[in-house]
């Protein structure tokens, strides 16, 4: 063999050599992407399995919050069952001209001013809730959205049908 053929040789082997190590690179970078594709299949599929869970709670807190809104309707309809007026209150209200002692609660209701306590924070106070007490008291609560309170009011019907109101005391929490 000439010194040609042998250079000719030498070069093909070196380049086969060359060949070999790069193909067992590849395969050592392949393998490691199968390995980190495998990695992040399992990190996705636990982020899904969080999601669910997260999705099931939060049906779960939907379903709750609807028992929930369920109850606090019944209970605000017991709550108007309560605001019943006793036999003599009743009497003296008709003699006074008012059929339906709502026409006080509602009367109040639509008169935030006659409450002397201020709103804070840029709050205005308004009427959250009206009790009859008898045919000259009741009882409110208000609030402004930051802070609350209550109150005892004087109330007169002139002849004209008419509701006067006198603030006899109001407190805030």
């Amino acid at each position: 063999m000439n010194n040609k053929n042998k250079v000719v040789l030498s070069i093909i082997f070196i380049v086969l050599i060359v060949l070999i190590y790069q193909n067992n690179q590849l395969r050592k970078d392949f393998d490691g992407l199968k390995n980190s594709n495998a990695l992040q299949a399992e990190v996705i599929e636990k982020k899904e399995d969080e999601i669910d869970e997260v999705s099931n709670r939060y049906e779960e807190a939907l379903k709750s919050n609807e028992t929930l809104e369920n109850e606090i309707s019944v209970l605000s309809e017991k709550n108007e069952e309560f605001k019943i007026i006793d036999e003599i209150t009743k009497i003296k209200l008709e003699d006074m001209g008012i059929d339906d002692y709502k026409i006080i609660e509602e009367d109040l209701l639509s008169k935030p001013e006659l409450i002397s306590i201020k709103g804070i924070l840029g709050g205005t106070m308004y009427f959250t809730d009206v009790y009859l007490l008898n045919d000259q008291w009741v009882y409110a609560t208000f609030e402004d959205g930051h802070i609350m309170g209550y109150g005892l009011y004087e109330f007169d019907i002139v002849p004209s049908g008419e509701i006067k109101w006198e603030e006899i005391e109001a407190i805030s929490d």
